[in-house]
């Protein structure tokens, strides 16, 4: 019986038994779906990738690949914390971020279990497992463990978000959106939750309101170019041109030597109307950024209105 099985079978038994003794009954399908899973890793995974230690031993002579020195001590550390007290949900997610940034999923899934087994009753846990079945590409999994924590705290903002992206990635559009206007009514100021939102709004068509979540999401991280130009790009896609066009000018006084915000401020002045200052823009950038691939169609363009190279 494969994973996937195994949990199917927990989700229905789960609906029909009371929470608390259910929980203690999925502990023991997870230790099987952990065995199988090693021996499936022990099978299929090169042999230089970094071996998981058992959480009682941290032996450094397995690992035979080393991606980060510091990252492996902090692995070793944390283990070597979970060797005497096994309920650190704490340590287990260090050691899973880890993973998470090597892109080693299996090896997330082998540490999410073990802290599984002694968190029965953990929220923090599930919604930590959670996160590691999406990156197993297991979104309904990633749903049970984490309606399971919402109802023990409906308020747990970070469980809507990641319920929202398994929902997401179920194309349960609808239900995503509805558990980050959860979240951004519990907490405004959880920045992440307008972004998710605004995707989903833009994957709807929906640009003005994605515009709108963008704004706040500047407004909360005013450094992050990458939301300034997310924003203006909306903006352009809502039709809503000169708007967007101040929002590359702000972007050019932010970073003058990025060239992206030029070249969309000079295109949306001319879609605003403004086709003086977008020509104006449009020379400024090919005489700015001369070797851009955009330059000789900037050029083109400024001809065109009647500028360009003398």
């Amino acid at each position: 019986m494969t994973n996937t099985k195994h949990f199917m079978i927990l989700k229905r038994a789960s609906q029909l038994a009371a929470a608390v003794a259910s929980f203690f009954a999925v502990m023991a399908v997870l230790s099987v779906a952990a065995l199988a899973q090693k021996q499936k890793q022990k099978q299929q995974q090169p042999v230089d990738v970094l071996a998981l230690p058992a959480p009682d031993s941290v032996d450094s002579a397995k690992a035979t690949t080393i991606a980060d020195p510091v990252e492996d001590s902090t692995i070793a550390a944390a283990w070597g914390a979970i060797a005497t007290d096994r309920t650190l949900v704490a340590e287990y997610q260090k050691i899973i971020a880890i993973y998470k940034t090597r892109k080693l999923p299996e090896q997330e899934y082998e540490v999410a279990t073990k802290m599984m087994t002694a968190n029965a009753g953990s929220p923090i846990a599930w919604f930590t497992y959670a996160d590691v079945m999406l990156d197993n590409s297991e979104p309904d999994t990633a749903i049970f463990w984490l309606q399971r924590a919402l109802i023990v705290d409906p308020s747990f903002v970070r469980a809507h978000t990641l319920l929202a992206e398994a929902w997401g990635m179920m194309d349960s559009t609808g239900r995503a959106i509805a558990h980050l206007d959860t979240a951004i009514a519990l907490n405004p100021r959880f920045a992440q939750s307008y972004l998710q939102r605004a995707n989903l709004f833009s994957k709807l068509k929906r640009y003005n309101e994605a515009a709108q979540d963008l704004q706040s999401l500047v407004e909360l991280i005013p450094e992050n170019v990458g939301n300034w130009m997310r924003l203006g790009a909306m903006l352009a896609n809502a039709g809503n041109h000169l708007d967007a066009a101040e929002t590359f000018r702000t972007i050019m006084a932010m970073h003058p030597a990025m060239p992206d915000p030029l070249f969309r401020f000079a295109e949306e002045s001319v879609a605003a109307g403004n086709s003086e200052e977008g020509m104006r823009a449009y020379e400024k950038f090919m005489l700015t950024f001369p070797t851009d691939s955009r330059a000789l169609e900037a050029e083109r363009r400024a001809r065109a209105m009647g500028g360009g190279r003398p």
